[in-house]
Parts: structure tokens; C-alpha cells; sequence
């Protein structure tokens, strides 16, 4: 299994090393590269470090934001930590694919590229969320 754990400022301009950890840590641990799913993952966890950044801090491009993968053969987990305004996923509008609303497209498509996301606050106070991926490799079936 692959563990590792880093912390990033909220500036938009460290997506892209959020994404290249992500990936990095997979490729480690997978024998066998699942890389459509290694692309959802990328993208799911980009939406959501981005979802932080913009409605967490405000914009505010000098807090933390921590990342902990641990990826091993059969599926990744990735949990972002911040300490900003909570998310309530309750309160989530879902979006309208005819043009009238553009808000809500980030966290359907996290949802749609990962097998778990689920929101929660840790034993220090901080907000996280937690995105599963599952592998599925060439002799497993969905």
C-alpha cells in the first residue's frame, strides 16, 4: 500500500500537484495501471480541492489544505482537509443540464467518477472529505 500525506496552500495554481500526487501515489501501487479510473480520481479530487479553495476559504489563496492518499491494489481513498467553512451536502442544488443554472456541475461530477464521497469533520476540527475509487482491473467484474 501507498500512504502518503501533504499539505498545500489553497492558491488554485497548486491543483495541477494535487492531481500529480494523486496519480503518482496510484501508479505506485497499482501493478497494473487502471488509467480511466486513475483519470476520474484525478478528476473528482481536482473538482473538490478546487470546491475548498473557491467556497471553503473564500478564495483565500494562503490556507491549508492537506492531502492523505492511501492507495493500495484494490482502491484509493483521498481525504482533503481543510479548516474553512464546512460543506453541508444536504444543502446541495443539483444542476440543470439546460443552461438555466451553472453551479452544481462540480459535485455531480465528482460523484459520478468516484464510489464513495462522504463529508465529515476529524478529531481536530477540520473539515474533510473522502473520495473512493475502486480498481477494477482486467479480470474483475464491476
Amino acid at each position: 500500500m501507498e500512504h502518503v500525506t501533504q499539505e498545500f496552500s489553497s492558491d488554485p495554481r497548486q491543483l495541477a500537484a494535487v492531481r500529480a500526487l494523486v496519480r503518482d501515489a496510484c501508479r505506485r501501487a497499482w501493478a497494473v495501471p487502471d488509467e480511466e479510473g486513475l483519470a476520474q480520481l484525478e478528476l473528482a479530487v481536482g473538482e473538490a480541492a478546487a470546491n475548498i479553495m473557491l467556497h471553503a476559504y473564500a478564495g483565500n489563496p494562503d490556507r491549508p489544505l492537506e492531502l492523505v492518499v492511501a492507495a493500495a491494489a484494490e482502491q484509493v481513498s483521498v481525504a482533503l482537509f481543510h479548516q474553512g467553512e464546512p460543506f453541508d451536502p444536504r444543502r446541495l442544488v443539483p444542476p440543470t443540464f439546460d443552461g438555466s443554472r451553472e453551479n452544481g456541475f462540480g459535485m455531480y461530477l465528482i460523484r459520478q467518477a468516484v464510489d464513495e464521497c462522504t463529508f465529515f469533520q476529524d478529531e481536530r476540527g477540520h473539515h474533510g472529505v473522502r473520495l473512493t475509487k475502486r480498481w477494477h482491473g482486467p479480470d474483475q467484474q464491476e
